[in-house]
């Protein structure tokens, strides 16, 4: 048996009513078509209906400060004001209507658009005609608007028969006149993610006729009139959804429209969830009062609010602790809770810490939300809390005053503790550096780190990634100074990158807070006096016999073909052993997959060629003055490297025998 037009029965009532119902779909097709085709002409009080869909401007004009003058649409009399703001609603105080401001002062012209849903009895089932409707005003300066007008352009027809199967229809045009209607959604309007069709949106419905054009049919009974009147829904995706979730009906007559809508958008996982939860006390409304503050909620939320009831809350903090138990059952189950502290004492946690997450009440699910970003630091610091072993039973530990500067101490500290394997050789660098980098003119100094913690320190205080350098400046890759006023040693002021070579000062980067170019601050110009000073001495003073090895090694995953080693990204680019590989090269070092020969770790090109059943692994070796390190402290790029051998995967631990043993299968 098939189904067409994407319904599928619900029940044994619906499989019956469409095995009656079980013609041809070329057939079905026809009966839709020849059904949009035939409606009529717009019901006569459609055009009084369709000026209701917006609300009445009133336009105003400044006179001087605190003197307005402004025209009322809905009464037609020009009043004083003494405050007035574009875009704000208010009462008109002559007539007492709700109207918009508007300033004629910066905008004589204007359009608003809504979006609107006409239905119609038609032989073997019902066309849903949706418009775009258009108010367009014309105003002068003396706010009296010159031409107020309305249209519309229709965008769509779709046809349901009695079994809740849905065909749509959208129109071709020649000559700005409507030409034919072909199978398909109405039209996009916009481009890729932010495009919309007219029957996603919410739509007003025409109401005076849907008593009438439904009466013997299968939705007589049907709750589409108190949805559309309540609610802005697509009233076809509730007919649909009307025969096979006999709940939708139910909802809507409690007056649950949240729900209602929640229920036709996700069908059977609301469904199945209000299975499980059976009547209105289920969902903790306990009488008929309590129905109309459920109105606007979802399931989500009335869940949250069944929890909250036993809470005795402030009214103001009602709103708040609902959509706070909402997004934390999202984030970890209805059933979660820390043993350490309850879902209330932890939402009163949150009322404490409001001020530093947001300026205002938070009603929204997105991601940046109040509640959102309290909820992953908190639970970022508490996984943080219990690897460093802190006691988090210790009410300072669970609930400290400031969440944010606690969460970014064990960030910190987490931080250190895995640096802390580099601090021998950072310090060792330190000991045999120290005398040959640092240096000052009598205004600025540069101090070199002694441990990781330092580095960390630092790039927490100047908001920068320098405590990503731990590992690269243990290894000696990279020499990291801090650049400090003399006259405050301990306060930052820049961090500076140069590459070790202990000949000749190069300058990677010297960043201010926020990772700014020194260039680019105001104080570019005291930085460069330093800057050509230190190079100055750095070229004068005497290395007393220190050696320093200037090329350095990393690997490259590359393709393996007939003995030939090729590149992943140019595949006309051939290594050899033995031989130097050189390319241009992009210098900037905030730029990370850019022109140039990509080097990296031996961990680093094993995951980049893991995959590959060709691949092999060489060994490469470049001057310290060839490389740019950008902030992927894995990976860096090089004007050029020599080839010295290919790495035996027998060489390569775990990683090597495996890729020996594909070899072989």
């Amino acid at each position: 048996m098939c189904y067409y037009g994407g319904y599928r029965p619900a029940t044994k009532a619906d499989a019956e009513r469409a095995r009656a119902y079980n013609i041809s779909e070329r057939t079905r097709a026809r009966i839709a078509r020849n059904g949009i085709e035939s409606v009529g002409y717009l019901p006569l009080d459609y055009t009084q209906w369709r000026k209701t869909l917006f609300n009445k401007t009133m336009f105003y004009h400044k006179l001087k400060r605190g003197h307005y003058l402004a025209h009322c649409e809905a009464c037609d009399e020009v009043v004083p004001l003494k405050n007035a703001r574009s875009s704000r609603k208010i009462k008109c105080p002559h007539c007492g209507s709700d109207v918009v401001l508007r300033n004629v002062d910066k905008m004589d012209y204007f359009e608003l658009k809504n979006y609107a849903a006409v239905l119609e009895k038609v032989p073997d089932g019902w066309v849903q005609r949706l418009f775009i409707v258009y108010k367009v005003v014309q105003t002068n300066n003396i706010c009296a608007p010159i031409s107020v007008k309305y249209d519309e352009c229709e965008e769509e027809r779709d046809f349901i028969d009695s079994i809740g199967a849905r065909w749509f229809f959208h129109p071709t045009y020649e000559n700005n006149r409507i030409k034919s209607w072909r199978r398909g959604p109405g039209r996009a309007h916009g481009m890729v993610w932010c495009s919309w069709r007219i029957c996603d949106q919410p739509l007003e419905c025409y109401p005076n006729n849907l008593k009438e054009i439904f009466k013997g049919s299968p939705f007589e009974y049907s709750a589409l009139d108190i949805m559309t009147a309540k609610t802005l829904i697509n009233p076809f995706l509730y007919l649909s959804r009307y025969l096979g979730l006999p709940e939708l009906e139910m909802l809507a007559k409690f007056g649950l429209f949240s729900l209602a809508r929640q229920l036709m958008n996700e069908g059977n996982y609301i469904a199945a969830k209000l299975k499980k939860n059976k009547g209105l006390k289920a969902l903790g409304i306990d009488s008929k009062d309590e129905l109309s503050e459920c109105a606007n909620l979802n399931y989500e939320e009335l869940i949250a609010r069944k929890e909250i009831k036993k809470w005795r809350l402030e009214s103001q903090n009602v709103n708040t602790a609902i959509r706070f138990i909402a997004i934390l059952n999202d984030r970890s189950g209805e059933d979660f809770e820390y043993s350490f502290i309850s879902r209330r004492r932890l939402f009163e946690y949150y009322l404490q810490q409001q001020p530093l997450y947001s300026k205002g009440e938070p009603f929204d699910y997105s991601a940046g939300s109040p509640i959102r970003a309290f909820l992953n630091d908190y639970t970022d610091y508490i996984a943080e809390c219990h690897q460093l072993g802190y006691n988090v039973g210790d009410t300072a530990i669970c609930m400290p005053r400031d969440l944010k500067l606690a969460h970014r101490g064990t960030t910190d500290a987490i931080k250190i503790k895995e640096n802390e394997v580099f601090d021998g050789q950072i310090y060792a660098w330190y000991q045999k550096l120290h005398n040959l980098l640092e240096f000052s003119n009598g205004t600025l100094q540069t101090i070199m780190p002694k441990c990781a913690a330092e580095i960390i320190e630092e790039g927490r205080r100047q908001n920068h990634c320098v405590g990503r350098y731990c590992e690269r400046v243990a290894k000696g890759e990279s020499i990291i100074l801090f650049v400090r006023r003399v006259e405050d040693i301990q306060a930052n002021y820049f961090t500076m990158e140069i590459k070790p070579d202990l000949r000749k000062l190069d300058v990677v980067q010297c960043r201010d807070n926020h990772n700014a170019d020194y260039m680019l601050t105001d104080q570019r110009a005291t930085v460069q006096r330093f800057l050509t000073k230190y190079a100055r001495w750095f070229k004068k003073r005497p290395l007393d016999g220190y050696e320093q090895e200037l090329m350095v090694r990393y690997y490259k995953a590359v393709h393996k073909h007939d003995g030939k080693y090729i590149s992943n990204y140019d595949k006309k680019m051939e290594f050899k052993v033995g031989e130097w590989a050189e390319a241009q090269i992009d210098n900037d070092p905030d730029k990370v997959a850019v022109k140039g020969l990509h080097i990296a770790s031996l961990e680093f090109a094993q995951n980049f060629g893991d995959g590959w059943r060709d691949v092999a692994i060489l060994e490469v070796e470049a001057d310290i003055h060839d490389i740019v390190v950008p902030d992927a402290k894995d990976q860096v790029r090089t004007s050029r490297f020599k080839v010295v051998r290919e790495v035996p995967f027998s060489e390569m631990g775990e990683w090597g025998q495996r890729h020996l043993s594909m070899l072989s299968a």
